[in-house]
């Protein structure tokens, strides 16, 4: 990932290049219904949040001589719907 900072046009562009390893939790539900024999339908959804974390990019001394923080949040909400064949041999 890349976090930048650009000013006046363009001339002066801070990046910095990092890596995130992050580790979360999940919670989610489901339900499944056999609608037909062999069919099924299921509806599921899941909570994912993996945390948040700072990462901070020297200003340029000129236009802004503090440094800038930029704050990354990741969550997700994940909604799943399907048909499950079920074969029987």
């Amino acid at each position: 990932m890349i976090d930048s900072f650009g000013y006046i046009a363009g001339l002066d562009v801070r990046q910095i290049n990092f890596n995130a390893r992050q580790s979360g939790w999940t919670a989610g539900a489901g339900f499944e219904y056999a609608f037909a024999r062999g069919v099924s339908a299921k509806i599921e959804y899941l909570y994912v949040d993996l945390g948040s974390f700072d990462n901070t990019i020297v200003g340029p001394a000129i236009v802004a001589p503090a440094n800038i923080v930029v704050h990354h949040k990741y969550t997700d909400n994940i909604f799943r719907l399907g048909v499950n064949f079920h074969p029987t041999w």
